[in-house]
């Protein structure tokens, strides 16, 4: 027997109840609610018990082998409780067999027993086969038997009409049994294959282990009751959501369309078999409270001082050092929004079944739509046409999660595939939604010195001139963003210097030194051309490095 402290968790048992004897009482428990964390679940089961008046031994059967003992917690209501305990050791054996299981055993024995009694049928039929053969071995052996010689012409002949006769008539019955065995065997492919299907069915239904546990409630009721017993249990690291999305984009409408789904799976050694389903982002099993800063101590040394020390006593301080300058451990950043404090929670608005190593579940959640505005971005050094860039808002009240399974259409059009990073409420992001093969951008070094296209060199000074050519072969104009880069200098003798036509719209793009962008509107049929010219100048005696 294992005694245990009862801490807060969720799970769920029905359970029909039977008086074993005075003040015993058997219940079975089945998983009714499910919450599901990133790397957590609570289980919740309830047993509903009628008991009388007095002191009472409740075994409540069902929960797997492996959980989290000290996660256990338990509501009786009119109950006041005496001890509980979990124990695996209770001779009580109840099957853990539902009807699905039960009907698809019955089939699997049923298709047995008519694959077995064609087989048998197929046999007796091919018993006259052997007869048949048993009879054209011994007509064949006739002939070579003493005496055969004193018979006379006649006697003779009428002996080979009989052997051909009764031969004839042997083979006749052999071939006759061999149809009627192949008429039997005929139904024997399809009874296999029903029987292969039952056989997957109830293994699918039957992958939850047999090994259970039992929870041992003693109580006492004042008065008669009838009341339901809920327990509740934590399992780690067995279970696991994740959320998918289908990106719609309607260029049109300048709306953007979330198709939110989650998978599900678990393999808890139990199934969950029309479970209420809650999906949290809250983890419980990660890090709760901020990471602890260790003090760090600075000091100086006398080189005079120092250079006396042996190489090991050096070696010793640096190591002392250093356990001293341990780098921080940052905690888990969580999100900034959240239906509630703890974090973003659905409730899957229909009953769910998941078995255990059974699969993923794939669940749907109600669509979001967003507005969005369409865009085109291109990096001529790397791309020859513009990419197509989409900004939207999250106007909606739930946190859109990021997802590794993002599927982006145009329309009806897959036009990518990927991950999507996540968007809190109120906050803007842009993403690619594939190539605009109409949008065409040519990249140019233009001037030739020393054999070197592009670039014009003297030795302490570098020119380079390129030239940007940006054709719109669509059916519609194009707000287009155009990146290209230039070197950047932290030095006070290199010095660094550009020109560009049309003018730069904006200069070290999201904070990144030498990054120039312009922010273009071409039309439909239209070219726009960008020049730009580089400048480096160094000191005599240098070389350039980039």
């Amino acid at each position: 027997m294992r005694l245990f402290p009862l801490i807060s968790v969720v799970l769920s048992v029905c359970a029909t109840v039977t008086a074993a004897h005075a003040d015993t009482f058997f219940a079975d428990s089945d998983v009714t609610h499910v919450k599901l964390h990133p790397q957590t679940a609570v289980v919740r089961r309830e047993a509903k018990v009628q008991l009388p008046a007095g002191q009472h031994q409740i075994l409540i059967s069902g929960l797997p082998l492996d959980i989290d003992a000290t996660s256990l917690i338990l509501d009786h209501p009119g109950l006041d409780r005496l001890s509980v305990s979990l124990r695996d050791d209770y001779p009580l054996q109840v099957p853990l067999i539902s009807p699905e299981q039960e009907a698809a055993k019955a089939r699997v024995e049923e298709l047995e027993l008519r694959i077995a009694e064609l087989k048998q049928a197929a046999a007796l039929a091919r018993t006259s086969t052997l007869a048949g053969q048993v009879k054209i071995d011994f007509l064949s052996q006739i002939g070579q038997r003493d005496g055969i010689g004193n018979l006379s012409v006649a006697q003779l002949q009428d002996l080979s009409d009989m052997i051909s006769v009764q031969t004839q008539t042997a083979k006749a019955d052999i071939l006759a049994a061999d149809v009627q065995a192949q008429d039997i065997e005929r139904g024997l492919p399809a009874l296999n294959k029903d029987l292969e299907k039952a056989r997957a069915t109830l293994q699918a239904l039957s992958l939850q282990s047999e090994d259970r546990m039992f929870v041992a409630l003693n109580v006492v009721a004042s008065q008669a009751v009838d009341t339901t017993v809920e327990l509740s249990y934590l399992v780690k690291h067995q279970t696991r959501w994740t959320p998918a999305y289908d990106l719609r984009l309607d260029s049109a409408n300048k709306t953007l369309t979330f198709e939110r789904s989650v998978f599900v799976s678990q393999n808890t050694g139990e199934d969950w078999n029309d479970v209420v389903l809650t999906l949290a982002t809250a983890s419980p099993s990660t890090q709760s409270a901020p990471s602890v800063l260790h003090p760090r101590q600075a000091r100086i040394h006398d080189p005079a001082t120092l250079a006396l020390k042996t190489r090991q006593q050096l070696g010793r301080s640096v190591a002392a050092d250093a356990v001293l300058a341990t780098p921080v451990i940052e905690p888990e950043i969580a999100s900034s929004y959240s239906v509630s404090e703890a974090g973003v929670t659905y409730l899957i608005p229909q009953q769910v079944s998941v078995a255990t190593d059974g699969g993923t579940v794939q669940l749907g959640l109600p669509s979001i739509v967003v507005p969005a505005e369409v865009s085109a971005q291109v990096v001529p050094l790397w791309d020859s046409n513009a990419y197509r860039m989409v900004e939207i808002t999250n106007t909606s009240d739930q946190e859109l999660l990021s997802s590794a399974q993002t599927r982006f259409y145009i329309g009806t059009e897959l036009v990518g595939t990927g991950g999507f990073q996540g968007l809190v409420a109120n906050a803007t992001t842009k993403m690619g939604f594939g190539a605009i093969e109409g949008l065409q951008v040519k990249r140019a070094i233009l001037g030739r010195s020393d054999g070197e296209q592009g670039v014009i060199s003297r030795s302490n000074q570098r020119v380079t001139q390129v030239a940007i050519t940006v054709e719109n072969l669509t059916d519609r104009d194009w707000p287009v963003r155009v990146l290209e880069g230039v070197p950047y200098s932290e030095q006070d003798d290199l010095e660094v210097s550009w020109q560009a036509t049309p003018l730069v719209s904006v200069e070290n793009v999201d904070n990144q030194r030498g990054i120039l962008a312009w922010d273009l509107q071409i039309g439909t049929g239209l070219v726009q051309n960008i020049a730009l010219k580089t400048q480096i100048d160094w000191p005599e005696g240098y070389v350039l490095s980039e």
